[in-house]
């Protein structure tokens, strides 16, 4: 099954859509800086400390992949390979955030502290909100889009995904990250990772790498059910056919 012209329309609406997203969430960055006195741009790493914003530049990367392997399907390949590599993380990202959100939003930016109006002298944390427009762009318009684009506009993940291999990078990766930053900075982009002990943050580190596993099995079994209520058959794969012929073109090398 490939794409019929108006759903390549359709699809291409959603990837700009996805694009304008993350472009608004990086236009913001100026203005969360700072946003609770602390001054995120004069640390090492800056915003790219957070996996919000590293999964968002991720995220925008898919999005003009995407649109490029409309026109050239040899891309299909790097962008399923980036899909099935974001795609958990900004589920993951969603997840974490919005149930922090609720339980602790202290736990995601560390209040502010502000004058007590009722103790000349004396100083009380103050909260600290972001924007709607900018969470909804950072924190839940990704894990939509990416999801919307696996379920409706692409075929199912190529049957050699190794999901631990994926999660299991992507966890090292951002762990390593952290800490490397941590060990620079001071401190964690996030409070919650400076309040836990080694051990704890481990455990934490170790559930995020099977969340983001489950999340691609669950987004596996939703794809397949809508295949079979929409009666789609996907007949090719353009990301298989394009790693097949690229192996046959290094045996003739060969």
């Amino acid at each position: 099954m490939s794409l019929s012209p108006p759903a390549k329309t359709a699809a291409a609406a959603l990837y700009l859509g996805g694009l304008a997203a993350c472009r608004y969430g990086f236009a913001a960055l100026p203005q969360l800086n700072g946003l609770n006195g602390r001054d995120v741009e004069a640390e090492f790493a800056g915003h790219y400390q957070f996996l919000t914003i590293v999964s968002l530049w991720a995220t925008q990367a898919t999005m003009v992949l995407s649109l490029a392997a409309l026109v050239v399907p040899a891309l299909a390949l790097p962008k399923t390979f980036l899909s099935v590599s974001v795609l958990p993380v900004e589920v993951l990202v969603s997840l974490l955030y919005w149930s922090l959100h609720f339980i602790n939003p202290d736990l995601l930016v560390p209040p502010k502290m502000v004058p007590d109006p009722n103790s000349p002298g004396q100083m009380i944390a103050q909260r600290v909100h972001l924007p709607l427009d900018i969470d909804m762009s950072m924190h839940l318009a990704p894990a939509v889009i990416l999801l919307a684009d696996f379920l409706v506009f692409s075929p199912p993940f190529p049957k050699r995904l190794r999901p631990a291999l994926i999660c299991g990078a992507a966890t090292l990766g951002y762990c390593l990250w952290a800490e490397y930053c941590n060990s620079i900075n001071g401190r964690f982009a996030y409070p919650l990772l400076d309040i836990l002990p080694p051990p704890a943050r481990g455990a934490l580190y170790l559930g995020c790498a099977a969340t983001m596993m489950g999340v691609l099995a669950v987004a596996r079994a939703a794809h397949a059910s809508v295949d079979k209520q929409l009666g789609r058959v996907w007949t090719e794969q353009p990301a298989d056919e394009t790693a097949k012929r690229l192996k046959q073109k290094a045996k003739k090398k060969l």
